[in-house]
């Protein structure tokens, strides 16, 4: 059995079910194959449950994030290992010292973001995706980190709200370019779940408020 793979999160699957197709959001959490027959493992964003479904089940599944389709699931069979062996490759650093000093320079903006996409009580895998992204697009050095090592650095980040409000009193509000990214990215986690939760909106107009004593105008079109 292959270990899941964290490119394929983003999937509309559509499903067979007493002879009727029906469409769901899910995260191919795993796919494998046994006695001839192909399994998925797929994770319900609506349900917030995962499933096993034989692939006899599975009509076809549309990639969100690259508008792939896969209708062959032998062919997503060979796409879900080859992405899980890419991963592996590049796995360059680990938990190491060197790991450390890449990330820790973000560690304020780190914070305000894993406290937002847990203020509601559901840190979805999506969120987390959005996250590491931010991390690797950021970092002078941010490809060369695992994800695997990020996913475990994330999991060591439980801010309070205490936690939040000082990460955001210690941002450089000098480089408005980068608060404004970081923004931009908190709306990004907050809107992965499709909506903006009233909770996720008093956090968001508190640290808008706390940009505009700073001197910094963000319009995020909320």
């Amino acid at each position: 059995m292959t270990t899941n793979s964290s490119k394929f999160y983003n999937m509309m699957a559509h499903l067979i079910q007493n002879n009727r197709i029906y469409e769901e959001n899910v995260a191919v959490k795993n796919i494998w194959q046994k006695d001839g027959n192909i399994f998925l493992d797929l994770y319900f964003y609506s349900r917030r449950k995962s499933y096993i479904f034989d692939a006899v089940f599975v009509h076809d599944i549309y990639d969100l994030s690259t508008e792939i389709a896969y209708r062959d699931m032998n062919e997503f069979l060979i796409a879900f290992t080859d992405a899980n062996h890419e991963e592996h490759e590049t796995d360059l650093i680990t938990k190491d010292s060197n790991a450390n000093k890449i990330v820790d320079f973000l560690k304020y903006e780190l914070v305000i973001l894993s406290f937002m996409a847990n203020c509601c009580g559901y840190y979805s895998p999506l969120k987390k995706k959005i996250i590491i992204d931010y991390i690797i697009k950021q970092s002078q050095h941010g490809t060369k980190l695992s994800r695997h090592y990020l996913e475990t650095y994330l999991q060591s980040i439980t801010p309070e709200y205490d936690n939040f409000y000082q990460a955001l009193q210690k941002l450089d509000y000098r480089n408005s370019k980068k608060i404004e990214i970081l923004c931009k990215e908190v709306l990004k986690v907050c809107m992965a779940d499709g909506r903006l939760h009233y909770t996720e909106k008093v956090y968001l107009a508190e640290m808008m408020q706390i940009m505009r004593d700073a001197g910094i105008k963000i319009d995020l079109g909320i």
